[in-house]
């Protein structure tokens, strides 16, 4: 019917008329596996790795100089922080409304 099917191997799973392979058998897949994997804790050294510069990559995002940006957030809290020590907001003694 005019369908060129040479690219699609003979269907049986074996090699083709040219000597290409077709399907490859379990334990040639389990081989690729083998070489192709690394095993299980250096993969998760790897994956850990790769979140941490996804991390820093989205805290950065945008920002010129992201050191500076952790720099003046840190002096905002510790401003924060003497505020708090010096005013304290439980006591009584703040700013009073008076009307009338």
């Amino acid at each position: 019917m005019g369908i060129c099917t040479s690219c699609c191997g003979d269907g049986g799973g074996g090699a083709d008329a040219l000597g290409s392979p077709g399907r490859t058998t379990g334990r040639q897949q389990q081989q690729q596996v083998n070489v192709n994997q690394p095993d299980a804790n250096t993969r998760r050294q790897l994956q850990a790795k790769a979140a941490e510069r996804r991390l820093k990559e989205t805290e950065s995002r945008g920002l010129a100089d992201p050191e500076k940006v952790k720099r003046q957030q840190k002096k905002q809290a510790d401003l924060d922080r003497a505020a708090e020590q010096t005013y304290p907001s439980d006591r009584e003694g703040g700013l009073r409304w008076t009307t009338g």
